[in-house]
């Protein structure tokens, strides 16, 4: 969805709140082994004066992602508080100024910073069992139990933790 900003262009200095939903394509986080849920929404307040545009915002975005220690999918949602500017005096760190923007690409740039780097599905996810591989939050297992051969040289750890 694009965001149309005559308003903010005819009211120069004063912020104007917002609130859009806007599609990204999951192809973008997919090699990650994530995928959205649905749009990412966006509230926040744009301000105008004169040559530059500012945008203010928290971005949610709904991510189905994979439990790292048990491989169990879940969603959760990303909340991203982001500043932009948008402006054509040629400035790079700033966004091209039109009528209508598309917010995609700032998003997407916002998402990648602050994608979560451990994901688990809850704080206390016990995993997988090392042996039998059975995810250890749906119950236990007998493998535990299991006696550790002489030849082992983890036997004596094993002891150790008794």
């Amino acid at each position: 969805m694009l965001l149309n900003i005559s308003e903010a262009k005819q009211n120069e200095g004063k912020a104007l709140h917002f609130n859009i939903d806007v599609e990204l394509d999951s192809n973008i986080i997919a090699d990650k082994g994530y995928s959205f849920e649905s749009n990412v929404s966006v509230d926040g307040e744009m301000e105008y004066d004169c040559e530059i545009l500012t945008i203010k915002g928290k971005a949610t975005y709904p991510i189905r992602f994979v439990c790292d220690r048990c491989g169990e999918p879940y969603i959760r949602k990303v909340v991203v508080d982001f500043v932009e500017n948008f402006s054509n005096t040629g400035n790079v760190e700033h966004y091209p100024l039109t009528t209508n923007l598309d917010l995609t690409k700032p998003l997407i740039h916002n998402l990648m910073y602050n994608i979560p780097t451990r994901n688990l599905c809850k704080p206390n996810c016990k995993g997988l069992c090392k042996i039998c591989g059975r995810n250890l939050n749906k119950g236990t297992c007998n493998c535990c139990s299991l006696e550790i051969d002489d030849n082992n040289p983890f036997k004596k750890l094993k002891n150790k933790l008794k």
